[in-house]
C-alpha cells in the first residue's frame, strides 16, 4: 500500500512535468480513494492487534490466577494431609511394638507396609511443598559470587557417611570458578545432583567427577558418575514432578528432587542438560551464565 502511494507520486510528478494537466484531477481522486482504503487498512489492524493484545493479557491474567489457586491448594493439601500420615504411622508403630508377641508373619509385614508407605508419603508432601515454594515464590532471589569449591566441600562433607558406605570416589578439579547463585540454593542443587549419582549406581565402586569448562556464554559445571545411566528419550522428562524411570522397590526417592533442581537452576538464570548412554553413566550440565 505505501509503495502505491509512493508510485502515485512519482506518476504524478512526471504528468506535471510534462504538462498532462488534465489527468491531475483523476489521479488526485485516485490517490484519496487509495488513501481511504490504506487508512481503514490501518484501522483494522490495529483493531485486531490491539483486540489480540486485550485477549493475550486477559488470558495471562486468567491463567495466573488459576496458577496461584493450585498452588494454595497444593499447599493445603500439603499441610492437611501431613498430621494424619504422621499419626498413621506413628501408631502402626507403636502396634507393632506393643503387640510384637501376637503378630503373625503376615500382619507384621502388612504393618511394615504402613509404616513405609506413610514415611514415603510424608517425604513426599514435603518435597513438593519445596518445589511449590521454588515455583511460586514472589520474594526476589538475590545472587552473589559463591565459591563452588566451598560448596562441593560442604557437601561431601554432609554425606561423608554415605560415601563410606557406598564406596564413593571422587574426583573435584580443583579451583572451580565462582558462580553467581544463592549459596544455600546452590547447596541444595548439589546435594540433589550427588545423590543421585550415588543412588542411581549398582557398581560396588562408584565414580563421581565434577569439572568446569566455557563457553562463549556459559561457565559449565558438569557432574558424572558411572551409574545406570538414561535413555536418551527420558532426558527431559526426568526434570518433570513426580516422573520416575524406576520403580520404588528398585531405588527409593520421590522424583521432585531434579524438578527442583531444574527450578533453582533457571532462578540463577541458568539452565541444565543430561548426557547418557544406559549402563554406561550420565553426565549432568548445568550451564551458569558467566560472571
Amino acid at each position: 500500500m505505501v509503495f502505491t502511494f509512493i508510485l502515485f507520486y512519482i506518476i504524478i510528478a512526471v504528468l506535471l512535468y510534462f504538462g498532462y494537466k488534465d489527468l491531475f484531477i483523476p489521479l488526485v481522486g485516485l490517490i484519496f480513494l487509495f488513501g481511504a482504503l490504506f487508512v481503514l487498512f490501518v484501522s483494522h489492524i490495529s483493531y485486531v492487534t490491539l483486540h489480540d493484545l486485550v485477549r493475550t493479557t486477559a488470558s495471562k491474567n486468567q491463567l495466573k490466577k488459576k496458577n496461584d489457586e493450585l498452588a494454595q491448594y497444593a499447599r493445603l493439601i500439603s499441610h492437611d494431609l501431613k498430621s494424619p500420615l504422621r499419626n498413621i504411622g506413628s501408631f502402626a508403630q507403636i502396634l507393632k511394638k506393643e503387640c510384637a508377641d501376637k503378630m503373625t508373619d503376615e500382619s507384621e509385614e502388612c504393618l511394615d507396609i504402613i509404616i513405609n508407605s506413610s514415611q514415603n508419603m510424608y517425604k513426599m508432601l514435603e518435597e513438593l511443598s519445596v518445589h511449590n515454594k521454588l515455583k511460586t515464590g514472589n520474594e526476589k532471589l538475590v545472587l552473589n559470587p559463591v565459591n563452588l569449591n566451598t560448596v562441593i566441600k560442604e557437601v561431601l562433607f554432609s554425606i561423608q557417611r554415605t560415601i563410606k558406605e557406598e564406596n564413593v570416589e571422587f574426583d573435584v578439579q580443583q579451583n572451580l570458578p565462582n558462580i553467581q547463585a544463592n549459596p544455600v540454593k546452590l547447596k541444595l542443587v548439589f546435594q540433589n545432583l550427588i545423590d543421585n549419582a550415588i543412588k542411581y549406581n549398582r557398581n560396588s565402586k562408584k565414580l563421581i567427577k565434577i569439572y568446569a569448562r566455557n563457553n562463549e556464554y556459559f561457565t559449565i559445571i558438569s557432574i558424572t558418575d558411572n551409574g545406570i545411566g538414561i535413555e536418551e528419550k527420558y532426558h527431559e522428562k526426568i526434570f518433570k514432578v513426580f516422573e520416575r524411570l524406576h520403580g520404588k522397590n528398585e531405588f527409593s526417592g520421590t522424583g521432585i528432587g531434579l524438578a527442583n533442581v531444574f527450578e533453582l537452576i533457571e532462578q540463577f538464570g541458568g539452565k541444565i542438560t543430561v548426557d547418557s548412554i544406559p549402563e554406561k553413566g550420565s553426565t549432568f550440565n548445568i550451564h551458569f551464565p558467566i560472571i
